[in-house]
């Protein structure tokens, strides 16, 4: 039993370790104090970290009712984002540009899910407004009249958008400006818009797509108390940097709005990577034949997607300042969470495969053992049997 305890703890060790969590104020506001904030992000030893390659970005939305990495608007938000940095290059990103993008791009993920969420609250709206109690925004419209008839609501209408950053955007009550020095073609309004109408062609024609979405409808008013920004800082810095980006997935518990900035970031890398291929290359993923073309390809790609992500990040920063830190008037608290990485991490791997031949041999030679023993046992058991009978008293003794 020992041994099996001292395995256990040898192979299943995490090559993370937790050394400290600290719980800051950022903004005071009415609401959750500092303790209750502690209480949402839990005890650290039971923290679940998850990489954003491949684990999806929910919303912050406090309603969500699995531990998340949140960011405003969730995978959608900031394809929005993206789709406003391309927009930056002077192109005219128009509904069909945006379908075809976001298709691509889900299609292109592997097995990573791509979130977006509405409401209850939405749906009922909706239905209110198109005069169809049965109405579900994810079967496809008859005909094509029917079909921009309910674009016309689901896409246009704020309070037909369960999420509360996108149904801002397309109010037009959160307003990003163009930084570009050539002449965008449409406002960010109507971005938000052309990118609603996509999600819902997409959803309704493309099976492909629509299997890798995850589009639920949350139920209930929100009624956070708390924005938590989630911070997690590594030692050494740079060990594992790419491979190991993973963060803290936190339950909002429908008490806070959780925010992974850090994650939402590391999540832009790799979008703005997609967008800049699809700019260099429109119609096809098809790679450069000659190492001439695959060098000049490779500086243009890094060149766009460096752009394309810097335009994110600083529109990020005014989604960050408005629509959650300005208008909510919550308290904000900021959690950092300092971890050590192993930087020996192959040489600690190589231990516990060590310890695991050594246990399967101690297995293997306690099997041994007890094969040998039961053998033994027989013969001396079949030895005895043996001797009873031979002392027996005869027939004729008997006589």
């Amino acid at each position: 039993m020992r041994i099996l305890l001292l395995f256990s703890c040898l192979f299943f060790t995490s090559a993370f370790c937790i050394d400290l969590i600290q719980i800051r104020t950022l903004i005071n506001g009415t609401g959750l104090n500092s303790h209750n904030a502690s209480d949402i992000i839990g005890p650290y030893d039971r923290l679940q970290f998850a990489n954003p390659a491949d684990h999806s970005l929910s919303c912050c939305d406090g309603r969500s009712l699995s531990p998340i990495l949140g960011t405003p608007g969730g995978d959608f938000g900031e394809f929005l984002l993206g789709l406003w940095a391309v927009a930056q290059e002077g192109l005219n990103v128009t509904a069909s540009h945006i379908q075809m993008y976001l298709t691509q791009f889900i299609v292109h993920s592997g097995n990573r899910r791509f979130y977006w969420h509405s409401s209850q609250t939405a749906l009922e709206y909706a239905r209110d407004q198109l005069s169809d109690p049965s109405f579900d925004p994810l079967v496809a419209p008859s005909d094509v009249q029917a079909e921009r008839r309910v674009l016309g609501v689901i896409a246009q209408d704020p309070q037909a958008i369960g999420c509360r950053f996108i149904a801002q955007c397309v109010a037009g009550k959160l307003t990003l400006h163009s930084h570009s020095t050539t002449h965008t073609p449409m406002t960010f309004q109507q971005m938000a818009m052309n990118a609603v109408e996509a999600f819902y062609r997409m959803m309704w024609h493309s099976d492909a797509a629509r299997s890798r979405v995850d589009f639920p409808f949350l139920h209930g008013t929100p009624h956070e108390q708390a924005i938590i920004q989630i911070n997690t800082h590594e030692k050494p810095s740079q060990a594992y940097l790419e491979q190991e980006s993973s963060q803290p997935v936190i339950s909002p518990r429908s008490l806070a709005m959780i925010h992974h900035p850090a994650t939402a970031t590391a999540f832009r890398h790799i979008l703005s990577h997609f967008l800049a291929e699809l700019l260099i290359t429109p119609n096809t993923h098809t790679h450069p034949h000659t190492q001439a073309h695959a060098h000049t390809h490779n500086l243009a790609l890094s060149e766009i997607a460096r752009g394309l992500k810097g335009n994110m990040d600083r529109f990020a920063m005014v989604v960050q300042n408005v629509f959650l830190y300005q208008a909510q008037s919550l308290p904000v608290y900021e959690v950092h969470i300092f971890r050590t990485h192993d930087a020996h991490y192959h040489l600690f791997l190589a231990g516990n495969i060590f310890w695991l031949m050594g246990l399967s041999v101690l297995v293997v030679g306690l099997a041994i053992i007890v094969v040998v023993q039961r053998r033994r046992y027989r013969q001396r058991l079949q030895r005895f049997s043996t001797l009873a009978v031979d002392d027996l008293p005869s027939e004729n003794m008997l006589q």
